[in-house]
């Protein structure tokens, strides 16, 4: 395994960003399996091979957006189904990364704590489901917001909400639409995972990430 590489963070810095999936959860299954049901409501085939990896990175829309780009009938029908079928059931196959909860005990000795994901009516839910929401002073989802990742807002959303600087936080997200969401932001970003491993600031696993920042 690859040591982290560390990189220039904030000398001051005040608030740690997280993204969700990929980097709180190993959600992989449980995004495809809600997807693979929707699909199959609508009489559509599985996702394949490249639709399962954007539906691990993509919101909702997103997602939907690209399987049935230029059919405007099928993809409001296929949100609307969305809207129908509960997450809740594939909250099962979502795993916590190893140290999780110690990851963000220790976090919050010393920095403010977010979640800020594109998930949308499922950010309660799995809050509550895994006993997550005093480890954050806020959380920001797709709902919060008009667009989701890439563009900033969740993350300049997230900032205001807390009256911090941009300069003295750091956002975490182990895709390349999270890193661009934090330069948009202004917001040094720090990569997990494979999908980011040419960040300048990246680590393999979670529970690596305070000691980066220490």
């Amino acid at each position: 395994m690859r040591a982290a590489r560390p990189a220039t963070l904030p000398p001051a810095l005040e608030l740690v960003m997280l993204d969700c999936d990929g980097v709180l959860f190993e959600s992989f299954e449980a995004n495809v399996a809600y997807y693979d049901a929707i699909l199959a409501r609508l009489g559509e085939p599985a996702l394949d091979a490249a639709g399962r990896e954007l539906a691990h990175r993509l919101s909702t829309g997103q997602l939907f957006e690209h399987l049935f780009a230029g059919d405007a009938q099928r993809l409001e029908h296929s949100l609307g189904v969305a809207r129908q079928i509960e997450y809740a059931p594939f909250f099962e196959r979502m795993t916590p990364m190893p140290g999780l909860f110690e990851v963000l005990d220790q976090l919050r000795r010393s920095w403010r704590t977010a979640m800020v994901t594109n998930r949308s009516a499922t950010v309660e839910p799995l809050l509550a489901r895994f006993g997550l929401g005093a480890h954050f002073d806020a959380v920001v989802g797709l709902l919060d917001v008009t667009r989701p990742k890439p563009a900033p807002d969740m993350i300049e959303l997230c900032l205001e909400r807390l009256g911090v600087a941009a300069s003295r936080s750091v956002y975490v997200g182990d895709s390349p639409t999270d890193g661009q969401a934090a330069r948009a932001a202004g917001v040094s970003f720090i990569g997990i995972g494979a999908a980011v491993a040419d960040e300048a600031c990246w680590i393999a696993r979670l529970d690596e990430l305070v000691g980066l920042l220490a």
